[in-house]
Formats: C-alpha cells, structure tokens, sequence
C-alpha cells in the first residue's frame, strides 16, 4: 500500500491548521514532527508533564521577554 504524505509550512496564522483539519474531515491523518520529539523529552524527563501526565506545563509568553522579572 503506498503512503502519501502531506507537509505545511508557513508564517503564523496563514491557514496551516486549518488546511489540515480540512483533510483530517476527509479521512486523513495528523501526524506533527513535534510528536515523537516531544515523547522523548517525556521519557528523559518526565517531570515536564503536568499533574495528571495529559500535556506539558503551560509557558506564559512574559517568561521569554527579555525583560521578564525585572521592574
């Protein structure tokens, strides 16, 4: 059986997601490259999933500012 395989790429908000729910509503499947990475981080360190191991704490943008703790 061959094997298809879909790739988007783009800027932020340009329709990524919803292109692949388009398809996902016609029977295809969602895969993201993140997802075997993401597994692996949680088998080396699984204190980076949240209480109850469903998703990895939430990441406040303010923690990225430069400026981020200081008055």
């Amino acid at each position: 059986m061959k094997t298809s395989l879909i790739g988007f790429a783009g800027a932020a908000r340009s329709g990524k997601d919803t292109a692949a729910s388009f398809l996902v509503e016609r029977g295809w499947q969602r895969k993201a490259f993140a997802d075997p990475v993401r597994n692996m981080l949680y088998a080396l360190n699984p204190d980076l999933r949240a209480p109850g191991g469903s998703s990895a704490w939430p990441i406040l943008p303010s923690a990225w500012t430069p400026t981020a703790g200081r008055r």
